[in-house]
């Protein structure tokens, strides 16, 4: 008798052990994501001050001030 009222509750601790095994795996993969998102966003943004460096000397070149 004992074991019928416990069963469904160990099944829900199993069901909830593997959702929380499920949830933690997703969310090191959404961390990855984010730090390689962010890792190319700090590349793209050295390369426009990069451009924009090479915009100010271009634009000094052709039209030097007066």
């Amino acid at each position: 008798m004992m074991l019928e009222m416990l069963e469904p509750v160990q099944k829900r601790i199993y069901e909830d052990k593997e959702k929380v095994v499920k949830f933690r795996s997703d969310y090191e993969g959404s961390r990855r994501k984010i730090e390689d998102l962010e890792f190319h966003v700090g590349k793209i943004e050295g390369r426009l001050v990069a451009f924009d460096d090479i915009y100010k000397r271009f634009n000094h070149i052709v039209s030097p001030p007066l």
